[in-house]
């Protein structure tokens, strides 16, 4: 026999869970973005290594910077930032804090935190 179990959760620590969160997601975001101007290998910039380095032993650089390490790393800070938009980007399922909160559908499919735009 399954039994299922519910916890309540109050608000403020909802607050702080959605905002742990947002700023969890920030910090390593800015991480991304920075590590994208930084030297990778043998001094060369992430936005200079072809993205060859990804597929091969050998590395090779470049100067077109949509061919780089380093866009890749910018798109997935896009990523991130934009997961803080949807509800359901994140942590699913009843255990999460603010599960309870997900009243509010959108079209695209995204679920809005009541009161927080």
């Amino acid at each position: 026999m399954a039994v299922q179990t519910t916890t309540a959760h109050s608000r403020s620590g909802v607050v702080g869970a959605i905002a742990a969160r947002t700023l969890l997601t920030i910090l390593g975001a800015t991480g991304l973005i920075v590590g994208a101007f930084l030297p990778f290998l043998e001094n060369v910039m992430g936005t200079r290594l072809g993205l060859s380095i990804l597929y091969r032993a050998r590395f090779s650089e470049t100067t077109s910077f949509f061919r780089t390490v380093g866009v890749i790393m910018i798109a997935l800070r896009l990523v991130a930032i934009l997961g803080l938009a949807c509800i359901r980007a994140g942590l699913r399922g009843s255990r999460a804090p603010w599960a309870s909160l997900r009243s509010r559908s959108s079209p695209s499919g995204c679920t809005a935190y009541p009161g927080v735009s």
